[in-house]
């Protein structure tokens, strides 16, 4: 069974630096996967992951010999691997009637989500130091203290499996990593009660019960409040000057307002999808 954490972690300032270098560093590496992506594509050579990836570590083998592209030699080369990943994903879904979606572009430093992601390898790619730190190869060595969380339940999650993954993110001027853990018992939580339900989405209630019961939308007004902050921040930042300070400073005004509205959302959603499952074995929910 795979499960995924979401963390809040607080590097210190070294690592924060390092974290915004491999932020930069997972865009170079995805535009120019996608562009040698690109490129095959137009020349009928049927690219692939494999293929694409063993070209693009050749080209970068070479350029660590120019002292102008010297610097890659920093940074681990699973960010390769993984931002090749995305760019066949990518690829994937544009080719799939179901998923809609258009075809992959490049990644610009004015929009780009700030994350990057690294893969287990060995033992020793991750690990717990102690209650509150965890190790990541090259990124938050041992040696360094590690990175720094405050979740109590994260310890024993991870000592009950094996890590897969982590792959940390920056969202507004705050970082998180999600972690990927495998664990070794397949068997999923199974309510065998025998009850059932139906469930309909309303407008003027959030979910109807078939039994009668009613969820309202008691964070709608909470909100409203926010949406009504992000379209004044979002006027604000309009008439601001790119890359200046004040600029940064909205920006990061709104997109705190943003991540509130996510938590407020994810949490109601997860507290009542939760609830559901324990109570009943059989769910019905309408249909488009």
């Amino acid at each position: 069974m795979i499960s995924t954490l979401k963390i809040r972690v607080y590097p210190n300032l070294e690592q924060r630096n390092l974290f915004e270098k491999y932020f930069g560093y997972n865009r170079f590496c995805f535009n120019s996967f996608l562009e040698l992506w690109n490129i095959m594509y137009e020349n009928h050579e049927k690219p692939n992951y494999r293929k694409v990836r063993d070209k693009m570590k050749s080209i970068f083998k070479q350029l660590m010999t120019i002292e102008e592209y010297s610097w890659i030699k920093e940074f681990s080369s699973q960010i390769i691997d993984t931002s090749g990943e995305d760019v066949e994903r990518g690829w994937k879904n544009f080719f799939n009637p179901a998923m809609l979606n258009r075809k992959p572009k490049f990644k610009s430093k004015k929009k780009q989500q700030n994350t990057f992601r690294l893969y287990r390898k060995n033992s020793s790619t991750f690990g717990l130091i102690d209650s509150r730190h965890i190790k990541l190869v090259k990124v938050a060595p041992a040696k360094t203290g590690g990175l720094k969380f405050k979740e109590k339940f994260v310890e024993d999650k991870i000592n009950q499996g094996i890590i897969k993954t982590v792959t940390i993110s920056k969202k507004a001027e705050k970082y998180f990593a999600s972690i990927t853990i495998e664990y070794k018992d397949t068997k999923l939580y199974q309510n065998e009660n025998g009850k059932k339900i139906g469930i309909d989405l309303g407008l003027n209630d959030f979910a109807v019960f078939s039994n009668g019961y009613k969820v309202s939308n008691k964070y709608l007004p909470r909100l409203e409040t926010l949406y009504t902050r992000v379209s004044v921040y979002q006027r604000i930042l309009s008439r601001k000057k790119y890359t200046s300070n004040n600029y940064r400073k909205v920006r990061t005004k709104l997109q705190r307002t943003y991540l509130d509205i996510y938590n407020i959302q994810h949490d109601f959603l997860q507290k009542l999808t939760t609830n559901i499952i324990k109570d009943y074995q059989y769910i019905a929910i309408e249909g488009t």
